[in-house]
């Protein structure tokens, strides 16, 4: 498993800055806002989770000397405090976006009020 997680983090390397791209031709032409990434946040999220799987199991395969645990699990809590960053910002921006709906709906609700005839 850890071999075709080597191959699979190789070949999704690529994935990042074609996900990235997209997110900007969406913005650019307006299908979603600017500041949001849903494709490139999807690829990384992603990539994140299976590094620390590569990671974990060379523990479980015992793969690393003891003199490499110490760089091993710094670099894991390092890309577990990656997911911890992306996945705050992310709610971040998702209530951000929830709020900006609502406040949309709310002034048109109250501009068709206006609008009618009481």
């Amino acid at each position: 498993e850890r071999r075709k997680l080597r191959i699979y983090l190789a070949e999704w390397a690529p994935l990042q800055d074609l996900a990235d791209e997209l997110d900007m031709h969406m913005q650019s032409a307006g299908y979603i806002e600017r500041g949001v990434a849903p494709f490139g946040t999807w690829v990384l999220t992603q990539t994140l989770a299976t590094m620390c799987r590569f990671l974990l199991l060379g523990f479980e395969l015992e793969l690393y000397a003891p003199c490499e645990f110490q760089m091993v699990y710094w670099y894991h809590e390092w890309v577990c405090e990656l997911r911890l960053q992306l996945q705050s910002a992310t709610q971040q921006a998702a209530a951000a976006q929830a709020a900006a709906a609502n406040a949309t709906a709310a002034k048109k609700a109250s501009s068709n009020k206006k609008k009618r005839p009481g």
